[in-house]
């Protein structure tokens, strides 16, 4: 298994790890990395919307939009107030 060199950074201790998340109206999974990941970040839309902070930046992502985050990269992403969000991962 792969160690995060910089303690401050989320790692999943894996080289390849994947899956969906189903996030339905009314609940919170707000992702906060202050420091960001130990890798690379692939994150697809294929229901519902999420909004994602990125320094100054914020936008809003819909199905079939594909988020790429580089290792370190500080981000922040959830649901839109009160909306549904599937996202693959």
């Amino acid at each position: 298994m792969r160690r995060a060199a910089n303690p401050r950074l989320i790692s999943f201790h894996r080289d390849l790890h994947a899956g969906l998340s189903a996030i339905e109206a009314g609940e919170s999974h707000e992702i906060w990395r202050e420091h960001g990941m130990d890798a690379w970040i692939v994150n697809l839309t294929v229901a519902g919307s999420a909004r994602v902070n990125h320094g100054a930046d914020r936008f809003t992502v819909g199905p079939g939009d594909l988020l790429l985050f580089p290792p370190e990269v500080v981000h922040d992403y959830g649901p839109e107030a009160a909306g549904r969000w599937h996202h693959w991962w």
